[in-house]
């Protein structure tokens, strides 16, 4: 056994370039004791018997672990080291800290490995990637690394604990998980740490509503949905875009849970979180916004959801089809579901008191169908269709026309309204000869010579017809002047 007792410094230099250093224990016991504090310059260490540790042990290089690994319970020991960790065997973390110094490390082996306390340090755009699930029982310090854990978890044992972070954060790549341990009912809101990039941009956390007890699950998937199985044209009809470049994993515990999501400023068609439930995408009805940057929401107990940002459809309702009988007016009794951007328009226009509300004043006139849309900018529209019927007894006719080329009132023809059709004109002089008969028109001719001015009889058949082939024949008859 090697033995290094208290407050001893040993320093090992081997810095003879053309070979790597290590420095192997080969079945014995290497123990450090007490405040020992052990220095190994450019060395990676390899266990493969039993080093026991208590105090402090800075490896710059790599440490690999093959048989057993025990630091102590002082809360004093600490493990440091710029490059790679690898676990082979067993690791007892006891209650001191393991701190990564360098960059762009990785946290392999076997072996899960279970920290106390983990602390990653680095600058900003370094990545300490974990190439198997890894656990950390009390504090996670980020600083500003990114902890990659690819398609592994990370449990948090003691999640009531903040991690600490700079600008560092967890990402995961599907089905890569953070499983959070709510040890205790919290006081407080506690953030999920999660990012998918070096842009600050893509930072978006979960922060948990003062959470309960019990065991949580969380991920960010920096990538369209679609790749990972969540198609995202597959959508409920409450639902008509969601986000395409990111999407969220949450399963919650045997209770509730309350929390928020943030949003950047350039997201802000987004109002509701959507969740793939069964194969489409749904509107998640109980998240709202509450600012132009963050939302929240709350999930059921023991229910696992992918979520993603989602544009909620618009509605367009325009009313019942209807008879107006009264030859006035007639409201129209438009309705719909409107979302933040939201815009609505009637077409068409004429006889309308206004286009952009719901239940705008028909004025007595050309009445037909009517389109309500709805449209909220960004590619989300819904329409919907009326018809009104004017229902008139009494058809307008001029009592008079000049055929005369001036191309003004040439043809005696009555006006009717979008749901009538001229079914038959007849037209006689004083002495009752048929001078005209058809729906054309009568143009002041009679067997293609000019009828003289003076005064003509009219009859007229129109066919009236209303809604789902309903129809009334309207007859009427008069006198008109022709004038040259």
């Amino acid at each position: 056994m090697i033995r290094i007792s208290a407050i001893s410094i040993i320093t090992l230099f081997l810095t003879q370039l053309g070979y790597s250093q290590v420095m192997i224990s080969n079945g014995g016991i290497l123990s450090t004791q007490g405040q020992a504090l052990v220095f190994l310059n450019q060395i990676d260490l390899v266990n493969n018997g039993r080093l026991d540790h208590s105090g402090a042990l800075t490896v710059l290089g790599s440490i690999t672990n093959n048989d057993s690994f025990v630091c102590a319970s002082n809360a004093t020991n600490t493990v440091s080291l710029d490059q790679n960790w690898t676990n082979n065997g067993g690791y007892s973390s006891g209650d001191g800290s393991i701190i990564f110094n360098g960059t762009d490390q990785t946290i392999g082996g076997s072996v899960l490995s279970s920290f106390y306390d983990l602390i990653l340090q680095g600058q900003i755009g370094e990545t300490k990637t974990a190439q198997i699930s890894m656990e950390v029982k009390d504090s996670l310090i980020l600083t500003n690394s990114e902890l990659a854990l690819l398609t592994n978890t990370l449990t948090l044992a003691k999640a009531s604990i903040n991690v600490t972070r700079d600008t560092g954060y967890i990402s995961t790549d599907f089905p890569g998980k953070v499983i959070a341990n709510m040890d205790i009912t919290s006081t407080v809101d506690i953030e999920i740490p999660l990012g998918y990039s070096i842009d600050e941009d893509d930072y978006r956390p979960f922060t948990l509503k003062a959470p309960n007890r019990g065991l949580y699950e969380f991920a960010l998937y920096g990538n369209n949905p679609t790749i990972d199985g969540f198609d995202e044209f597959e959508l409920n009809d409450s639902i008509c875009r969601i986000h395409d470049e990111y999407y969220y994993y949450l399963k919650t515990s045997f209770a509730a849970l309350d929390y928020t999501i943030k949003l950047t400023s350039d997201e802000d068609e987004y109002t509701k979180l959507a969740f793939w439930k069964s194969s489409e995408w749904e509107k998640l009805t109980n998240s709202k916004e509450l600012s132009t940057t963050e939302m929240e929401a709350s999930q059921n107990p023991n229910q696992g959801y992918y979520l993603s940002l989602g544009v909620e459809q618009p509605f367009a309702y325009a009313g019942e089809d209807a008879v107006d009988r009264d030859g006035g007016t007639y409201t129209l009794q438009g309705d719909g579901y409107l979302t933040r951007l939201t815009f609505m328009n009637w077409s068409p226009d004429k006889d309308l008191s206004c286009t952009d509300c719901f239940e705008p004043v028909l004025t007595f006139g050309e009445a037909g169908k009517f389109v309500l849309t709805v449209d909220n900018g960004v590619g989300c529209i819904d329409r919907d269709t009326v018809e009104i019927i004017h229902l008139r007894e009494e058809v307008f006719t001029e009592n008079a026309f000049t055929p005369n080329n001036d191309n003004l009132n040439e043809v005696f023809r009555p006006k009717l309204l979008s749901n009538e059709t001229l079914v038959n004109i007849e037209v006689y002089n004083r002495w009752g000869q048929k001078v005209y008969e058809g729906i054309d028109g009568w143009d002041g001719t009679y067997r293609g010579s000019i009828a003289p001015q003076g005064a003509y009889a009219y009859l007229l058949t129109i066919d009236q017809g209303l809604l789902k082939g309903e129809k009334r024949v309207y007859n009427s008859h008069g006198t008109l002047t022709l004038l040259r």
